[in-house]
């Protein structure tokens, strides 16, 4: 009779670790998966995840399963378990990238890695890992917290025989933005083996379910995408506000314009000189776009904003009118985004830039008076 009780209690304790297994899964913010090669048909293999740091577990799983499939029949053919590093967590605080964004907002982060055998194949290798479910505060996808993750890289015969390394990002993804404010970074990779890099929005894929959040081994390709809330796509994620990412030099410029959490993905193609295809890396990754309270400042990522300066059109293409409320002597200093000194000019209330022989891109504008200095962004279309 005990044990039958006993039996009855560890029953519903199973039950109810699992339900929350499922429950607290939905915490997915993003990832992306690279990959090193060592030589002898050794590879490193690294995962990225991101987590919110709202209550829930797992903290992140332990271990992870990557699965390994054939390129061109897509069959599967090994998992790779890898676990997780206690000393590899990080927290991305409430201040990033702008202290003067103080809305709540943390995300947490780990990298599992691992050393695996790729033995040459003429098909390629298709490497993939899958989580559910997503963090229920994105608004650009439909049922978020029911819409799985598939973070996954893809590496070619000619990868193999070169013994080739994926790119990586060189910066961080703005995770949290102010409404209405111009933000630019330069979001390219660093590819230790010169390729060239092709930058481009893709649909992050979906993966897993909230039946089975963590499968072992992930379903094999073809994956099938998230679905966008219209009017939202993979191509516009924030929807009609401004953002572009330069396919050939990897520039992020956006201006968001709704709160919100938005998931974007950003995919890179490497190409060796003869022009064929390496590896395909993808960063799947929900940026934050919150209230603009910042205060007129210099900051690395984020142009002071001024009531008493307007610029207009924003963005332009060959011309810029300035206005001032006023009437102070003010020096103009036109820079590149990378701080290139491009003109000088004084004015007082208002002027004028014609920007035709300047190529497209981020400019800041560095304003000077007795009482002030500003600094502003505008962008050529």
């Amino acid at each position: 009779m005990k044990i039958n009780f006993l039996k009855s209690i560890l029953l519903t304790i199973i039950i109810v670790l699992s339900q929350q297994s499922s429950s607290f899964a939905t915490h997915i913010v993003g990832g992306e998966m690279n990959y090193e090669c060592l030589g002898n048909d050794e590879y490193r293999i690294s995962l990225k995840i991101y987590r919110d740091c709202d209550t829930g577990l797992p903290w992140f799983d332990n271990p992870i399963v990557i699965g390994v499939f054939d390129a061109q029949t897509n069959s599967y053919i090994r998992s790779i378990s890898i676990n997780l590093d206690p000393n590899s967590n990080d927290t991305i605080s409430s201040y990033y990238p702008d202290s003067c964004i103080s809305i709540p907002f943390c995300v947490h982060t780990t990298t599992y890695s691992t050393t695996t055998t790729l033995a040459f194949s003429n098909a390629g290798y298709i490497l993939s890992y899958q989580r559910c479910c997503r963090s229920q505060d994105i608004i650009n996808i439909v049922d978020p917290s029911s819409t799985g993750m598939t973070l996954t890289t893809e590496i070619t015969a000619a990868a193999l025989l070169s013994c080739n390394n994926s790119p990586t990002f060189n910066s961080e993804v703005p995770l949290i933005l102010g409404a209405n404010d111009t933000f630019s970074i330069n979001l390219g990779a660093n590819d230790v083996d010169g390729d060239s890099l092709v930058y481009a929005f893709y649909a992050p894929f979906d993966g897993a379910s909230l039946s089975n959040p963590l499968p072992n081994p992930p379903a094999a390709p073809l994956y099938v995408p998230v679905t966008y809330q219209s009017p939202y796509t993979s191509q516009i994620p924030f929807g009609n506000a401004f953002c572009t990412w330069d396919s050939l030099t990897g520039d992020f410029v956006i201006v968001p314009t709704n709160l919100g959490n938005y998931l974007i993905g950003l995919s890179i193609s490497e190409y060796n000189t003869a022009g064929v295809l390496l590896s395909k890396t993808y960063k799947d990754i929900v940026v934050t776009v919150g209230p603009q309270p910042c205060s007129p400042t210099l900051n690395i990522n984020k142009a002071a904003t001024s009531s008493a300066i307007k610029l207009f059109p924003n963005p332009t293409k060959n011309h810029l009118a300035i206005e001032t409320s006023n009437h102070l002597a003010t020096t103009l200093s036109l820079y590149s985004i990378q701080g290139q000194l491009l003109t000088i000019k004084y004015f007082q209330k208002q002027t004028s830039l014609d920007l035709e022989h300047y190529p497209k891109g981020v400019y800041l504008l560095k304003f000077e008076n007795e009482n002030e200095q500003i600094v502003k962004r505008f962008i050529k279309k």
